[in-house]
């Protein structure tokens, strides 16, 4: 019996570049509140939080800063954007636009050690 491949046609808009992470789970500090990450990558995260629906798509935003799994604060300056709020939803997805090499650094680090 032969071997069967299917090719699944994915467009670039919505193949993911960054791996996606759940742990360990990062706060983002962006327009001076804070959104636990229910997932991220180098390339942005996703959370839930109350109020978020006030966040359109599209808009800019930076973040200010990390807090990270053992309770310190990295202070960064992530220029970013909303890729999704939908309205009335406590849900908010956020792309990096620029991460500079601290920013970068940080994340890589912890993506490293989540891995066994």
């Amino acid at each position: 019996m032969g071997l069967v491949t299917v090719s699944i046609a994915v467009s670039a808009r919505n193949r993911r570049r960054n791996q996606r992470a759940a742990r360990p789970v990062l706060h983002f500090v962006m327009g001076g509140e804070e959104y636990e990450a229910k997932d991220w990558s180098l390339g942005g995260f996703a959370a839930t939080k109350p109020g978020a629906a006030d966040l359109g798509t599209g808009d800019p935003i930076r973040i200010t800063a990390v807090l990270l799994p053992d309770g310190s604060c990295e202070r960064l300056d992530i220029k970013a954007r909303i890729v999704r709020a939908p309205p009335q939803a406590a849900e908010v997805a956020v792309e990096f636009l620029v991460l500079d090499d601290k920013a970068f650094r940080l994340l890589e680090r912890h993506l490293v050690r989540r891995r066994p």
